[in-house]
């Protein structure tokens, strides 16, 4: 083996030259992990001053894990407007929000069951802030607050059919009147 001068690689005769010692107190430091705080530590550090807005605010979630994973893929994808301004959204018929057939066809996505509503409406009746709630819950919320929504979002989604089915409905007597 040839052994370059100047380095710390041990001779072929299993001696080290020049080998430097290795500080293993240093190399701990740099690469130890910090111990996990128990609940205990992380209370007593809490009322020690550490400010407690830092802390997260836990979010209700009143539905199902599903549906809301869905209705935040809808409004993420499809409507992008937050759930405080959706409703004067729908209501305006913003093009935002209700656009185009996709948009219309999302938002109804939205509209809570029978269950879901009694859930939100005895959530706002215990006087909770509808800002705890999670985003999903927060627009099926503000979709239950729109009076017929259901109704509005439907007969809003013919304006987009109609053009279509007319047109076919021409081509169809265009080609009945050309055989007569």
């Amino acid at each position: 083996m040839l052994v370059m001068q100047g380095t710390f690689w041990v001779a072929e005769n299993g001696d080290c030259e020049d080998v430097p010692p290795l500080d293993f107190a240093s190399l701990e430091q740099l690469f130890a992990q910090a111990a996990p705080k128990t609940a205990a530590a992380a209370k007593a550090s809490a009322s020690a001053g550490a400010p407690a807005a830092a802390a997260k605010p836990k979010q209700v979630s009143l539905i199902d894990g599903k549906r809301g994973h869905n209705v935040s893929i809808l409004m993420g994808g499809k409507i992008k407007i937050p759930p405080a301004e959706l409703r004067a959204a729908v209501l305006k018929l913003d093009p935002r929000a209700v656009g185009n057939e996709e948009s219309v066809a999302a938002l109804m996505q939205c509209i809570p069951s029978a269950d879901e509503a009694a859930a939100l409406e005895a959530y706002t009746r215990s006087g909770k802030p509808a800002s705890d709630l999670a985003d999903p819950d927060r627009v099926l919320l503000e979709m239950h607050s729109i009076p017929y929504v259901e109704a509005r979002l439907r007969c809003y989604a013919h304006k987009f059919a109609a053009p279509h089915k007319l047109h076919s409905a021409s081509q169809v007597c265009v080609g009945t009147a050309s055989q007569v």
